[in-house]
């Protein structure tokens, strides 16, 4: 998490129970928690309300349109299912991010390293 400064806006994709927002809130100068469930994002907002440096969206990411002026980060634990709909998005939508960080099922990260397919793993 050294990586998210005071400085940094954030986007957080499928925060769930807000427990990585808790820490992007408490280091970045703000975040925009993306959460598709209606119901996690109506606890995000109470959980959050006091927070002027976070706001939550309730929608699909793969619909949401990033309307950011100044450089962004990205965080996500990947949904399996909108692996791929989400690396085109990320990767080549406007704006792009200036660093991306994703935790990947095994599978999906051997796919978008390169290495799937060819045998070799990652360790």
């Amino acid at each position: 998490m050294s990586a998210i400064g005071t400085d940094d806006v954030v986007y957080e994709i499928g925060p769930g129970r807000g427990v990585l927002t808790q820490t992007l809130a408490d280091r970045a100068a703000r975040v925009v928690a993306i959460e598709r469930d209606p119901l996690l994002a109506r606890m995000l907002r109470r959980r959050f309300r006091t927070y002027k440096n976070v706001e939550i969206a309730t929608c699909d990411i793969l619909r949401y349109r990033i309307r950011e002026q100044r450089p962004f980060k990205i965080i996500s634990n990947v949904p399996y299912g909108i692996t791929a709909g989400l690396m085109q998005k990320i990767l080549y939508e406007q704006p792009i991010a200036t660093e991306i960080y994703l935790i990947l099922q095994r599978e999906a990260a051997e796919k978008y390293s390169g290495l799937g397919g060819r045998g070799e793993k990652l360790k």
